[in-house]
């Protein structure tokens, strides 16, 4: 262990000794946690936004210009939930606040967003059915299943939203 490592433990070992601070400490560990989970979301979910996008290739392969339309329409909802899982709100509270977010709260945010995964993965399957071999309406309907998949993972992740505006419980 280096010497600026000792150092920083002994701080936080002085720390914790602070009426509050150690718990303080603790739910930032949790948030620290449930951002890098969200991040993870999002990235896979851009991932999985690129394998769709290679969508409008087939199209305009398969001289398929109709459906363009509503594959750049499905793009943008990609986009949106990225956005909203990737910045979304992580249940802060100061370290002087009135109002604290407990352990088990910040606890059952981190679950809920591991959940959120399952709902990638739906989306991803989806987007997996899109292939050269289908015809017109098979593309449509894939197309169609990719944004209930998408929104059904937006409705979800708003749920989260009200919980943590609804004291989370």
């Amino acid at each position: 262990m280096s010497f600026l490592e000792q150092k920083r433990n002994k701080l936080e070992q002085m720390m914790k000794n602070v009426p509050g601070f150690g718990d303080y400490q603790e739910r930032e560990k949790r948030r620290d946690t449930d951002k890098i989970q969200r991040t993870f979301v999002a990235e896979t979910l851009a991932k999985i936004r690129l394998a769709f996008l290679n969508t409008g290739e087939i199209l305009l392969k398969n001289n398929l210009h109709g459906l363009l339309a509503d594959t750049d329409r499905v793009s943008k909802i990609f986009d949106r939930i990225g956005d909203k899982i990737r910045y979304a709100s992580y249940g802060y509270t100061g370290l002087f606040d009135v109002v604290k977010i407990d352990k088990q709260d910040l606890d059952m945010l981190i679950d809920f967003d591991i959940s959120l995964i399952e709902y990638v993965q739906a989306v991803d399957l989806a987007v997996q059915k899109l292939n050269d071999d289908s015809g017109e309406n098979e593309i449509a309907a894939n197309i169609k299943e990719v944004e209930k998949a998408l929104k059904e993972l937006e409705n979800i992740f708003a749920e989260r939203e009200q919980k943590i505006k609804g004291g989370v419980s």
